[in-house]
């Protein structure tokens, strides 16, 4: 029949019941139909004319699809002529003439057509996957699914404890994340119905996937389903976003037959057989369920009582089921879906994120066979573990991934180049920023990009500052931001957010707001959402990846913020021994390290004010947050040299703390007795030229070591505790990054006590590494404390230290409990800062070079010399192979220079990052920076003058601090 010539239309009843389901939408339906919404309006009867045959049908399968067929039932009542035949006939329980008699011919399912539609939807399964990664190198296709590492939670009794949101940060910074609980897994195991722990067989009919968000949980759920469709396998596996399942329990079958009718010819004929022969799938215990999406579930939403009742229905007993959520939805969940209904016990698997390997597979090469993931600087790489993060990247040209120094470098460059491409290609997105009027001058598209970043970036920033009391799964107390989503029913609210918030910084624009948020979806989409996952339109907000968010909250504060941000900022300032702050690292992180050429001089600087506000001396009015005072610095220091008011305000409000608060008496007697001490502790060291290192016989581990430490690998009864054991006393920086790095430590060692391997273990702990490109130094005349910074000097800059409940707090008691000790878990960053607050007459102190450090540690002696006093050891001249912790400085062990403890006591930092043979005319790109002078618990042999070692920045150990230089230097 011509189209002309019909006007189909749904009854206007059911029509309405339709649109009123928070779940379904025009755009919804239309996109399912393949048609344009337009269809679809004429088809509910908004325009005067209805809908041809064809395209009638289509939106009725759609919505059939979308809704379980149980609304048009109600349709048969109503009108049951105004669908067409082959529809009707489709519909379970239904005859052509939309009685509910048999059909004619209907026959039992057999094992034929079972076979039939099973084979036919797993050839569908595997083109669509095939396809998805067609454009992939060949050398990373599948897109690392099969190669990455997967864990099982063996805890079984209270699983929930170890699934709080914060330990599965990305790059979270939690210190408190326990990942002994949690077994490498082998992939097939996926596959099968039981895992192996250990000695244990455990039922693993049902699963729960859950990680942070862009490491990978989709595309994993989705390799399942098309690895489940492998021809020998008894089972049929279906993947579905929680926003598809039905609402009751009841139309689950008619949801997958609906499914198959899209695969199969043998569905489409006769739906009510297909119904019948899933039951009987069902039945056998055949169909794999693979439910993902948990997170975008509104919280009233009633979809997730559909999937309670199917646990709980004992005919899905034999069936396995998946879920897939990010671990902040299954607290929300927890009760409804995972607790021990039934005695149903759940397997949880997280995915880990990719390995460098990876990352280099995924990234692919230059043209002229470069790898690429070469280009990026080491400082620039913390995020590239996260999948999502390297799909920006691999779409960046070569020349621009060269052009990357950190990880704001990553977001803005990747962000911007997908805005430009999008908007170009997008006819609604160029209007963003446009007010419905298209211009044809040159810098429109230019304008789009800016508005679309300043729309993204407000949408960010007010998810963070629309708080949450308390998040589901989280062990952090008070106000966090929300990371998690906006949900549709949330969204008006939230939209009238961004209005006053936009009409506080550009009223002109606010008004615009609607259209432009339409722009930005029409974006979002050209670009596969790159930014949102949405599936209906951006009525509602789930970011990608929870670092994208935070990302564009800070560009929010680096381009846009205003005085009214201010009170918000004041409170997420991060601090690393307060768990709270932990949710606030890579806001800072972003927004200290964004590039000068891309910030607003005034907002960035007004953001990051709160960093550099200097104490009052009081245990809670003093908080340093050292590591992104020294990520602003460079910047902060540009703006104050280009004149910037407030830049130099803030700067020279900082740098003046020291000598015009403490110094000048203004805090009391005490702190300025404390800091004149300081100023008088420094000792000039003479110009002049020495040998640095020492020959290469004396390097690597000594003779006299060789048969202890042979007799110590021999006498390890279990490698993994030992190694835990060993690297106990060190922080491998703080959260999940620093833990992955001490698991990775524990790892190696554990594997070399195992082997009893003596090579290895005196090539990790005795690096012949004491050779540098250049033996003749040349040093500059410069000033040296003569003591290693003590406790009373550092806690003028930091009050809080050794204070509180903490286990570092605990530590710094036990091991440098006096005043006059030297000061222990003192990170670089720590150092670095207190050396840059340490101003008095227009100078501030700093780090010693590597070449000064063992300049003044020989003091003049003989450079092949162990020691500044001979080649033997002395304990009355150095305090090592001890027990009892730091001793105050005593005079009986300074050196002809007048420094005391420049061998033992405590490691102390430099300001040379590290590589194997020291060059102090190049910079290496290293993420650890050197230590030197051995320890109270390390072996004499550690405590020898030429002695080298290193440690991420964000490293604290009980045996770790740092000596004050100043003056000139070459370096």
């Amino acid at each position: 029949m011509a189209e002309k010539k019909s006007s189909h239309r749904l009854d206007p009843t059911i029509a309405s019941e339709i649109k009123s389901q928070k779940d379904v939408s025009l755009r919804r339906i239309a996109r399912e139909a393949g048609v344009d919404e337009h269809a679809v309006r004429r088809a509910f009867g908004s325009t005067t004319k209805g809908l041809g045959i064809e395209k009638f049908e289509l939106v009725c399968s759609a919505i059939n699809r979308i809704m379980g067929w149980n609304k048009l039932l109600g349709e048969l009542h109503h009108n049951p002529k105004s669908l067409p035949e082959n529809v009707r006939s489709r519909i379970p329980g239904r005859g052509n003439n939309g009685s509910s008699a048999v059909p004619s011919g209907h026959r039992k399912p057999d094992d034929e057509y079972a076979e039939e539609l099973i084979r036919n939807h797993r050839m569908v399964v595997r083109r669509n996957w095939n396809t998805r990664w067609a454009s992939c190198q060949s050398d990373s296709k599948p897109p690392l699914v099969v190669s990455r590492g997967i864990h099982v939670l063996r805890e079984a009794h209270h699983p929930e404890n170890f699934l709080h949101p914060e330990y599965f940060r990305s790059q979270g910074r939690n210190r408190e994340i326990n990942l002994s609980h949690w077994v490498a897994l082998e992939r097939n195991e996926l596959m099968q119905r039981e895992v192996k722990l250990e000695e244990d067989a455990i039922s693993a009919s049902r699963l729960v996937i859950t990680t942070d968000g862009g490491i990978g949980k989709t595309t994993e759920m989705q390799w399942l389903e098309y690895a489940m469709s492998d021809d020998d396998s008894a089972e049929v596996a279906f993947y579905l976003q929680f926003s598809e399942y039905p609402d009751q329990e009841k139309d689950l079958l008619s949801f997958l037959a609906s499914r198959l009718e899209r695969s199969s010819p043998a569905a489409a004929r006769d739906f009510s057989l297909t119904v019948e022969t899933l039951e009987r799938l069902r039945d056998e215990g055949r169909i794999v369920l693979l439910v993902d999406a948990l997170d975008q579930v509104p919280p009233d939403s009633l979809i997730v009582n559909g999937l309670r009742d199917c646990l709980e229905d004992v005919q899905w007993d034999k069936c396995r089921i998946v879920i897939g959520g990010r671990p902040y939805a299954l607290a929300r969940y927890w009760e409804q879906l995972f607790s021990r209904r039934r005695n149903t016990k759940w397997l949880f698997i997280r995915l880990d994120e990719f390995t460098k390997d990876e990352q280099r597979l995924f990234l692919g090469t230059t043209n002229d066979g470069v790898d690429r993931l070469g280009l990026i600087p080491t400082e620039a790489c913390e995020i590239l573990p996260t999948p999502r993060v390297l799909e920006f990247l691999r779409e960046l040209p070569d020349e621009t991934l060269r052009e990357i120094r950190t990880e704001s470098d990553v977001y803005w460059r990747s962000t911007q180049y997908l805005l430009e491409k999008g908007i170009a290609n997008s006819h609604k997105a160029r209007m963003i920023g446009q007010g419905g009027n298209l211009q044809l001058a040159s810098n429109v598209q230019r304008a789009s990009i800016e508005r679309a970043t300043q729309l993204l970036a407000v949408i960010a920033f007010e998810m963070v500052v629309n708080q949450n009391a308390s998040v589901e799964g989280s062990s952090c107390s008070g106000s966090i931001p929300n990371f998690n989503g906006v949900h549709r029913g949330e969204f008006r609210r939230f939209r009238h957010f961004l209005l006053v918030r936009l009409n506080e910084i550009e009223p002109a624009q606010a008004s615009e707001l609607e259209n432009d948020l339409e722009g930005v979806d029409a974006l979002n989409s050209f670009l596969s959402q790159s930014f949102f996952d949405t599936v209906d339109g951006l009525c509602e907000i789930f970011w990608r990846n929870r670092t994208l968010q935070e990302f564009f909250a800070a560009v929010w504060l680096a381009q846009f913020s205003g005085p009214q941000d201010l009170d918000f900022i004041a409170e997420w300032i991060y601090v690393p021994t307060i768990p709270r702050t932990d949710a606030y690292y890579w806001v800072w992180r972003f927004l200290t390290e964004m590039d000068s050429s891309v910030v607003d001089p005034t907002c960035w600087t007004r953001a990051v004010q709160t960093l550099f506000r200097p104490g009052d001396g009081s245990l809670n009015g003093t908080q340093r947050s050292t590591e992104f005072i020294y990520r602003a610095w460079r910047k902060l220091s540009l703006f104050a040299e280009r004149k910037h008011a407030l830049s130099e305000r803030v700067l020279n409000s900082f740098l003046g703390e020291f000598e015009t608060q403490i110094l000048s008496g203004q805090r009391g007697a005490g702190p300025q007795s404390i800091a004149k001490e300081f100023c008088e502790s420094f000792v000039a060291i003479p110009s002049g030229s020495f040998q640095m290192g020492t020959p290469k016989h004396k390097q690597g581990m000594p003779s006299f070591l060789t048969e202890e430490t042979e007799d110590f690998l021999l006498g390890i009864e279990d490698p993994e505790a030992k190694a835990r054991k060993e690297l106990g006393h060190v922080t491998y920086g703080w959260g999940k990054n620093g833990n992955d790095e001490f698991q990775q430590q524990v790892k190696q060692l554990a594997q070399i006590f195992r082997d009893k391997d003596f090579e290895s273990y005196c090539a990790r702990d005795y690096p012949k590494n004491e050779t540098p490109e250049n033996r003749k130094q040349f040093v500059k005349e410069f000033l040296i404390s003569k003591w290693p910074t003590i406790n009373t000097w550092f806690r003028l800059f930091s009050p809080t230290h050794g204070h509180g409940s903490s286990q570092v707090s605990t530590e710094i008691n036990e091991f440098s409990p006096k005043d006059q000790s030297p000061v222990i878990h003192v990170s670089w960053y720590d150092a670095w800062v207190f050396c840059k607050w340490a101003r008095w007459n227009s100078q501030s102190c700093r780090l010693p070079m590597e070449y000064e450090w063992e300049y003044a540690a020989k003091a003049g002696t003989q450079w092949n010399l162990n020691y500044w006093w001979g080649g033997e050891w002395d304990s009355n001249k150095c305090h090592a192979e001890s027990s009892i912790g730091t001793l105050p400085p005593s005079e009986n062990r300074s050196n002809p220079w007048g420094i005391v403890d420049m061998s033992g006591n405590v490691w102390e930092w430099t300001n040379d990052r590290y590589r194997n043979r020291y060059d102090r005319d190049k910079s290496p790109d290293a993420s650890t920076l050197v230590l030197r002078g051995g320890s109270w618990r390390y072996g004499r042999w550690d405590t020898r003058s030429c002695r080298r070692n290193h440690g991420h920045p964000s490293v604290t150990a009980v045996n770790t601090g740092f000596r004050v230089a100043r003056g000139s230097d070459d370096g």
